[in-house]
């Protein structure tokens, strides 16, 4: 799926912020919750548990408010230490005064302006921007191995062709990982360590023949049965670290089944880094066909050999 909107959010905020507005005005929990979530300067996500202390809810209700609220694109929804946990959103989070008071008035609700609710005013308003105002921008692009242009030689195999089995059936992740950093034109040894945010950087992945800096997160046969976020690092948050690293580009790959919620978590957090950043970002899946794919294709690469 392909998410591009490209500064659209200064175009449509009117209709976003009566949106949210709405939402918040049925409940004076839900008000709570979200203003909550938006408190403080803080960039860190607040599980439900911290929400419920200082709302005096319990942490079921901030569940049964917040998830419908996230679904709806008011703040986003995350893991802590395998916790649920809400994250503000930095575009939402510049207008959250506004959505607060249409919320809270009904008056003022109704005589929102916005695109569909064209209301004149009597007065003319001087609107100054700051030189060195942008729109905000949110664009987004789901790929996959075929879009790849260092992995073009897969574009020739179609998944009809490839082996239900390969020999051996998964290789061990370190392996995969400088296999693929070999296709890529990288040099060294990639050893893992703790915290770390990525397990392969780099700065050679084109596609369509232009160069984007790119993080990888490989997950070896250490892991088994369907890859979900949970299984992600030992805190369960290894997509979130591969997203904090300046890229552009970001790739999660695993011989075997991998969840849906994984590339909807990446969507997500690929949508914050473009709210944030600026500009356009990829992200996708390599799972167990492609992996064979690419281990079709680039033999000797993954075998430690030269070409």
């Amino acid at each position: 799926m392909s998410v591009q909107a490209v500064s659209e959010f200064p175009a449509t905020a009117p209709e976003q912020i009566e949106h949210f507005a709405k939402l918040l005005s049925k409940s004076g929990q839900r008000r709570s919750v979200f203003k909550e979530i938006y408190r403080g300067k803080a960039k860190k996500p607040k599980t439900a548990t911290a929400i419920g202390d200082e709302t005096g809810l319990t942490a079921k209700r901030v569940l049964e408010i917040a998830t419908p609220l996230a679904a709806n694109h008011l703040f986003e929804q995350t893991k802590v230490d395998h916790l649920t946990a809400y994250k503000k959103y930095p575009a939402i989070n510049t207008v959250k005064a506004r959505i607060l008071a249409l919320a809270t008035s009904k008056k003022k609700l109704q005589e929102h302006v916005t695109v569909r609710n064209p209301r004149a005013r009597p007065q003319v308003i001087k609107v100054e921007l700051a030189p060195k105002a942008r729109d905000v921008v949110i664009d987004v692009k789901h790929i996959t191995i075929d879009d790849i242009d260092n992995f073009s030689r897969v574009r020739s195999l179609p998944h009809s062709k490839v082996p239900e089995e390969m020999s051996p059936a998964r290789l061990p992740e370190k392996e995969f990982k400088l296999g693929t950093a070999r296709i890529l034109g990288n040099r060294g040894s990639f050893k893992d360590w703790g915290g770390e945010r990525n397990d392969l950087y780099t700065t050679h992945l084109k596609i369509r023949g232009k160069r984007y800096a790119a993080a990888f997160g490989f997950k070896g046969p250490g892991k088994s049965g369907v890859l979900t976020p949970g299984k992600m690092g030992k805190n369960g948050d290894q997509i979130q670290r591969l997203f904090n690293s300046t890229a552009q580009v970001f790739l999660v790959q695993y011989e075997g089944e991998i969840a849906e919620s994984v590339s909807a978590q990446m969507q997500q957090l690929a949508i914050a880094k473009s709210v944030s950043e600026g500009q356009r970002v990829f992200y996708g899946t390599i799972g167990l066909e492609d992996s064979y794919r690419l281990r079709l294709k680039y033999k000797k690469k993954y075998q430690g050999q030269g070409s």
